[in-house]
């Protein structure tokens, strides 16, 4: 199973629907809890078994995950230069439509 053996670099999420559904849970920061439901029925023995097997599939693997953090400075600064241009840009808007209203009136 590619989800559990280490350096592996592709995985082959094509191979089943459902890890194809949880792909975003298998990997970065994410905790993933997995219930599996099986039916003691004879009749549902093939789901049943193939279910358990993809709990303990999914009980090896192994993820590692780290902290991501902003650099709120950086943030800040970023934002601020944000709101700087959309100042100038209201001001150049404003600007415009004060001229278009006095050509408007200096032509009736």
């Amino acid at each position: 199973d590619a989800l559990v053996r280490k350096n592996k670099y592709h995985v082959p999420y094509y191979e089943s629907r459902l890890t194809t559904l949880l792909q975003p849970a298998f990997g970065g920061n994410a905790r993933t809890t997995i219930l599996i439901a099986a039916s003691p029925d004879d009749k549902d023995g093939d789901e049943a078994l193939a279910a358990l097997r993809f709990g303990r599939r999914c009980a090896r693997i192994e993820n590692s995950t780290k902290c991501s953090t902003a650099n709120m400075k950086e943030v800040l600064e970023h934002l601020e230069g944000q709101i700087g241009d959309a100042k100038k840009e209201l001001a150049t808007l404003e600007a415009r439509g004060a001229k278009q209203r006095a050509e408007a009136e200096a032509s009736d």
